[in-house]
């Protein structure tokens, strides 16, 4: 029993004094680990910071190739007898500029833009596309019809401005939102349109 004793004394010295490596080994690895960290987000900040103040904007030309108004009865709220807009648009825009190192894809929208009596400005999107890296940046969309159906009490004769916007998506940093340079005011017809001819 005194042998035995006097083995386990000796072990235990052994036994802690393994400790210290261990710690030291995961200390290392934690120095490491928090040093890529700390670069990574250094790279990744600057990164965003390259392009902060970069301008997106760049020239387009989007017009409607048709727009009419109909009656019909609003089924996306209310079920009430409404304005429904039904038109079509040309784009014509190269956005391949817009890619840089730090754009990952664009999300582009046409929206048009008109007053009422009960608000001063309306704002409606009508058409939308993502543009990845990558792809052609060449736009050239002719006589597409509107994605998202739009309903309003009296959209008859009414000044309409028809624009075209983006965000871009970057590898890292903000979402910043750009449009097009050029825009494209017209009136809606003043009748409305019985022939449902134009096919939605």
């Amino acid at each position: 029993s005194h042998r035995s004793s006097a083995a386990n004394q000796c072990a235990v010295p052994v036994l802690l004094g393994s400790f210290p490596n261990m710690n030291s080994f995961i200390t290392r690895l934690n120095t490491i680990f928090a040093f890529a960290l700390t670069v990574l987000a250094a790279i990744t900040f600057s990164c965003y910071l390259s392009t902060l103040f970069v301008d997106y904007s760049t020239d387009v030309s989007i017009k409607p190739f048709r727009a009419l108004v109909t009656r019909s009865r609003d089924f996306t709220t209310d079920q009430q007898v409404k304005d429904r807009l039904k038109m079509s648009i040309n784009i014509d825009a190269d956005l391949n500029d817009l890619f840089d190192w730090n754009t990952k894809q664009l999300f582009l929208f046409a929206s048009i833009e008109y007053e009422t009596p009960d608000h001063e400005l309306n704002q409606v999107v009508v058409w939308d596309k993502i543009l990845q890296r990558g792809q052609d940046g060449q736009l050239d969309v002719n006589n597409v019809d509107q994605f998202y159906t739009h309903f309003d009490h009296e959209l008859r004769a009414n000044n309409l401005t028809l624009k075209l916007s983006w965000n871009v998506i970057p590898n890292a940093g903000s979402l910043p939102f750009f449009g097009g340079i050029k825009s494209t005011d017209f009136t809606l017809p003043s009748i409305y349109d019985t022939t449902l001819s134009y096919k939605f």
